[in-house]
């Protein structure tokens, strides 16, 4: 088995039988399929309701929305990596599927191998990135706790954080956030020419 406790899936697939034979070996590979169901709207509900640890989605769907478009709204209202499986390969449906970041994109039709391993690369992917967020949540607590304005930008300059301190020493709200820095910080032209050498 994959996992000691085994990772819960919900398979979102249109055709009756192919989701039977999808269940069937996600089962065999030792994962728990916590529902099939055919329409994106089913799939929202499943969802919200069962908390699947990933979601495999085909793009073609029965009903109003397809698998973007259920990817989409699913990103929206809850945080669960998402691995695309279609036989739809072309440049247009690719494009539309990448701006959802979905954790893997399987065409059919596909071995078992690459089947687990698409799907052992999300979680673990998916796992990586909750860890890195946790870690930058706690690390701007701590900076949130110190008496000395901090501040954080993007690699081209632009602010991503401010510490509590530093927006009461700059009389500042949420809107400087996104930003380039020298426009929010009051410093003499020489001192912001000296950072940007700096940091070149």
């Amino acid at each position: 088995m994959p996992h000691d406790t085994p990772a819960r899936l919900l398979v979102v697939e249109d055709e009756v039988i192919v989701a039977m034979e999808i269940a069937d070996r996600l089962q065999t590979l030792g994962y728990e399929v916590i529902e099939t169901v055919t329409t994106g709207e089913a799939a929202l509900d499943c969802a919200e309701a069962q908390e699947p640890d990933l979601v495999l989605m085909d793009i073609m769907l029965d009903g109003a929305l397809d698998g973007i478009e259920t990817a989409e709204r699913l990103q929206d209202a809850m945080n669960v990596p998402i691995v695309f499986l279609t036989a739809y390969s072309d440049d247009s449906t690719l494009e539309r599927a990448k701006a959802t970041t979905p954790f893997g994109y399987i065409v059919k039709p596909f071995e078992e191998r690459e089947l687990y391993a698409a799907i052992e690369v999300a979680l673990r992917t998916y796992a990586m990135q909750q860890r890195i967020e946790a870690q930058r949540d706690d690390l701007l607590q701590i900076l949130n706790g110190l008496r000395q304005g901090t501040a954080m930008t993007d690699a081209e300059g632009q602010l991503t954080f401010l510490s509590d301190s530093a927006r009461q020493l700059l009389g500042a709200d949420n809107d400087i956030l996104g930003q380039p820095w020298p426009d929010a910080f009051p410093v003499p032209d020489a001192v912001t020419e000296a950072l940007h050498a700096a940091i070149k």
